[in-house]
């Protein structure tokens, strides 16, 4: 791009001095003005595509259509992981500890801005190599700085990674398992909302598709996320695109001084079963601490199902399950610190600590049997190291420990990067 501007520059400068006496003074300094204003603009633009700065709560590679004036921006992320269990479990019983390792992710973001009003945005995902995902795709309507319009297939605004999952902006090989298991990460739904900034404080509300019932399990709420439509065999393609149920979806965040940030997120409505229909309750509570080189986050995180116990009247004992049973409520939280080192040439490296928490049966339906594997604790120690800014190498040792004495230790390398 470089290279061709400056060789129109040269031509169009050579043109205008063979003809220069043919022209006025004010006739070749009118088009020395265009040529100046036509190199800024393109100057202007340059920096806008290149910025890393993140934009309405999304990662920066997300956000770079909202950082150009009009057209295309293209960017990207990508994700390689190495795992190693250690040989036993916390009771000291072996398991099998082959190491593993694989291309978890490899993300092609594409925009188009109509202009300064209008845009379209998406993500498109290949996750564990060949499974293809559309992880967002949306159109947003910028009225304002307070109040914004967005429809399609939307990320859920619930805790920190949901909306911010590329891997140069969370800790650790693996995002934290509260933000996995209970908020299941990636998360998204078609829907509509609004979404803005007035002052101090940052909202988002959206009335979005609810969840797939059918995909909940006693362990996990993964299972659970529609993905905007089929993703899977014949016999969930219609769970997956059942529009029967809703659920109305906010984030608020407070910046209550300049080095502290206080929020809540969650959601209310219901996830549409084959029979019966879950009413679905989710609240979060969230703080960022950062001063200097220190940065202290915070996060707790309650699910509930309201009507759990004639859900769980559905649940054949045979093995030919309507679904399967739940618990009342699930609760998770966890703790986290990092220290930012400057190198030279601007590398950094960020060591941290992350604690965390997750009761899966927080509260047990009736007739539901006590499983002491649910209650979890997961204690990650790691280092990230950046030779730039947009490329990440990461290790991290975590405890894993439950109250049934199964808990598997990790090892993890990874790297990663955005564009």
């Amino acid at each position: 791009m470089r290279t061709l501007l400056a060789a129109l520059l040269f031509f169009g400068l050579t043109v205008d001095s063979i003809n220069a006496q043919e022209l006025s003074n004010e006739e070749l300094s009118k088009r020395v003005e265009i040529l100046a204003d036509e190199i800024n603009q393109l100057k202007a633009y340059q920096l806008s595509v290149s910025k890393n700065e993140s934009k309405y709560g999304l990662s920066p590679s997300a956000s770079k259509v909202y950082h150009i004036p009009q057209g295309l921006s293209v960017g990207g992320y990508g994700e390689v992981t190495y795992l190693h269990d250690r040989a036993e479990d916390q009771d000291g019983d072996a398991i099998d500890n082959d190491p593993t390792s694989e291309v978890l992710r490899n993300i092609l973001y594409l925009g188009y801005k109509f202009n300064d009003k209008w845009l379209i945005n998406m993500e498109l995902e290949i996750e564990h190599v060949s499974q293809v995902y559309t992880e967002f795709m949306y159109l947003d309507y910028l009225h304002s700085q307070e109040l914004n319009f967005r429809s399609g297939l939307m990320l859920h605004p619930i805790g920190f990674v949901n909306e911010l999952h590329e891997p140069t902006v969370f800790n650790g090989v693996l995002r934290p398992r509260v933000e996995t298991v209970i908020i299941p990460t990636t998360w998204r739904s078609l829907g509509v909302g609004a979404f803005g900034t007035s002052g101090r404080s940052t909202y988002k509300f959206y009335v979005m598709n609810g969840m797939n019932a059918q995909g909940f399990s006693a362990s996990s709420n993964r299972g659970a996320r529609k993905r905007g439509g089929h993703y899977s065999d014949s016999e969930e393609k219609t769970d997956n695109q059942r529009t029967s149920t809703a659920i109305a979806v906010w984030r608020y965040d407070f910046q209550a001084t300049d080095s502290l940030m206080l929020g809540t997120s969650g959601l209310v409505g219901q996830a549409s079963g084959d029979n019966e229909d879950l009413d679905h309750r989710m609240l979060s509570l969230h703080a960022e601490y950062n001063s200097g080189a220190h940065r202290f986050r915070f996060l707790g995180v309650r699910n509930t199902f309201a009507n759990v116990d004639d859900w769980n009247d559905g649940f054949e004992s045979d093995g030919t399950t309507q679904n399967a049973q739940l618990n009342e409520s699930q609760t998770g939280g966890y703790i986290e610190y990092q220290y930012t080192i400057t190198g030279s040439g601007g590398s950094k490296y960020v060591p941290f600590i992350r604690l965390e928490q997750i009761n899966l049966q927080a509260q047990k339906a009736d007739g539901i049997a006590d499983d002491a594997s649910l209650e979890r604790r997961h204690a990650t120690v790691g280092l990230n190291y950046f030779p730039l800014d947009r490329v990440v190498f990461k290790a991290d040792y975590t405890k894993n420990t439950n109250e049934a004495d199964s808990g598997v230790d990790q090892f993890a390398l990874g790297l990663g990067y955005n564009f």
